[in-house]
């Protein structure tokens, strides 16, 4: 049975945080700049789109901070899970070697 491929798993995670956090980050700099249009909006539309509006950006904000951590406890959770795993091998290989 082949051992797992450590340094795979820590490459997926830190592959995950390369890539997918800084699109999260990307979203999060053009999300303040729609909320500056609340204030417009409830000047220039209807109450029920303007506060709409405005809770669907804050929540989009929320939310991509939010996803953005995740992905880095992710990463940090794959690294740990892969040390763990390496951890296991190694005292798994020196039980062998003493019998």
């Amino acid at each position: 049975m082949p051992n797992a491929d450590i340094e795979a798993i820590h490459a997926i995670g830190q592959e995950i945080e390369d890539d997918v956090v800084p699109i999260l980050q990307e979203a999060n700099e053009y999300l303040p700049v729609l909320e500056e249009l609340d204030l417009a909006l409830y000047t220039i539309t209807l109450w029920p789109m303007a506060v709409s509006y405005s809770f669907a950006t804050t929540f989009a904000l929320e939310a991509m901070e939010g996803a953005s951590e995740r992905f880095r406890e992710v990463h940090s959770l794959l690294d740990t899970c892969a040390d763990a795993w390496s951890e296991n091998d190694e005292a798994i290989a020196t039980s062998f070697e003493t019998e």
